[in-house]
């Protein structure tokens, strides 16, 4: 008896493109297996101070109100307007009138 053919290739090209050939399909992160472990753990460190990042940091660390100063800062404003601001403060007070009898 003859022996049968074991394999062709006959249609799989016209198959193939029936269904496009597609390229294959690349991940989000590509694996870091095999890669430096001195450069994996510097990553790992640089990841907590960049820019990028700082939403999931701040998550991280439970995201907490600003604190409200007493006092807004007076950093930066006009000298004479504090000097003006802080003689009406002073001459500002309110004192209980004496009764007049």
């Amino acid at each position: 008896m003859a022996k049968s053919k074991n394999h062709t290739n006959h249609n799989q090209n016209r198959k193939q493109h029936r269904n496009k050939i597609k390229r294959p399909r690349t991940h989000r992160y590509p694996s870091l297996k095999g890669v430096d472990p001195k450069f994996i753990r510097n990553m790992r460190f640089s990841k907590n101070h960049t820019n990028h990042n700082q939403n999931r940091k701040q998550h991280r660390n439970k995201i907490k109100r600003p604190r409200t100063h007493r006092y807004p800062s007076l950093k930066g404003v006009d000298p004479k307007f504090i000097r003006n601001m802080r003689f009406s403060k002073k001459h500002n007070k309110r004192h209980p009138q004496p009764a007049e009898k």
